[in-house]
């Protein structure tokens, strides 16, 4: 039972399979990120779209933005 448990056909398929899934799932993620996320964040930034409104106003007294309140609250209580 000493060495033989160590090396069973689990173990080493699992040893074997691992690797290859780390990078598979390394290589899908970045694919995805590089493919999508950063193509759409390059073109907000050139379509010059600001959803946050990070930009300064020196001339601004406030850049506080008041709260409107929804018109049909019924609906919370039906999500879908």
């Amino acid at each position: 039972m000493g060495s033989s448990a160590h090396t069973t056909p689990l173990r080493v398929a699992h040893g074997l399979l691992f690797p290859v899934l780390a990078a598979l799932s390394w290589l899908v993620l970045a694919t995805c990120y590089f493919g999508i996320v950063l193509p759409i964040g390059l073109l907000a930034r050139l379509a010059l779209r600001d959803p946050l409104r990070r930009t300064l106003e020196p001339g601004r007294e406030s850049y506080w933005t008041d709260y409107v309140p929804p018109k049909n609250v019924s609906r919370y209580d039906k999500p879908y």
